[in-house]
C-alpha cells in the first residue's frame, strides 16, 4: 500500500528496526516511534520498488555490491521485495538489482545494515504504521455558493457597485 508508511523490522532480531542514522547509513536500533523510522515503499516498474525514508525523503541504495556494504540514504534505487524462509524464519527479503545479496543485520557485530548473501537474518517484516503519506492533493470541499456574488479574480462581492462582469451561482452578470 503506497498509501502509509512502513517500518521496517528484522524478522530474526525482532526489536530492531531499520533506522536512519546521523550520518545517512541504515542502522538497526530498537524500533520506537519518529520518522526515521518510517519507510515508503514506491512501485516501480517490473516490480520492484524504491524504499524512502520519510525523516529525510531519501531512498535507500546499496554503497557498493560488494559483500558487507552499508545500505545507505541519498539515490534512487530499484529493490525487489520476495518472501523467503530462511533456517526456519519467513519473511521479505530486500534484494538488489542481481537478486544475489539482500539487507541483513547483526546488531552483535555490525552496527549498520548491509547487503549481504542470504540467511538468516536477511528477513525483514513491513509492518504498516498508521502514518498516511501525504499526496499533496487536498480534497475538494463543496461549498454552498448560491446566492454569492464573485468578481472575475475570483474575490467575493457584497452589492454591485462597480460596472463589470460578475458571476453569481455559476451565471454570468453583467453591471
Amino acid at each position: 500500500d503506497e498509501g502509509h508508511y512502513y517500518y521496517l523490522r528484522n524478522v530474526w532480531f525482532g526489536k530492531y528496526a531499520a533506522y536512519d542514522s546521523a550520518y545517512d547509513i541504515l542502522a538497526p536500533k530498537d524500533k520506537g516511534n519518529g520518522d526515521h523510522y518510517l519507510w515508503q515503499v514506491v512501485k516501480r516498474p517490473g516490480g520492484a520498488v524504491y524504499l524512502i525514508n520519510k525523516a529525510t525523503g531519501t531512498a535507500a541504495y546499496p554503497a557498493t555490491h560488494n559483500g558487507d556494504q552499508a545500505i545507505k540514504l541519498g539515490e534512487e534505487y530499484a529493490w525487489t521485495l520476495e518472501e523467503r524462509t530462511l533456517d526456519g524464519q519467513t519473511g521479505i527479503c530486500i534484494l538488489d538489482q542481481g537478486s544475489t545479496g539482500s539487507w541483513y543485520t547483526n546488531p552483535n557485530s555490525w552496527q549498520y545494515v548491509l547487503l549481504k548473501p542470504f540467511w538468516g537474518a536477511c528477513t525483514w517484516e513491513f509492518q504498516k504504521s498508521d502514518v498516511k503519506v501525504e499526496t499533496g492533493i487536498a480534497p475538494i470541499v463543496n461549498e454552498s455558493t448560491e446566492g454569492v456574488t464573485y468578481d472575475l479574480h475570483g474575490r467575493r462581492v457584497g452589492r454591485l457597485t462597480q460596472p463589470g462582469v460578475y458571476i453569481r451561482g455559476g451565471k454570468k452578470i453583467v453591471k
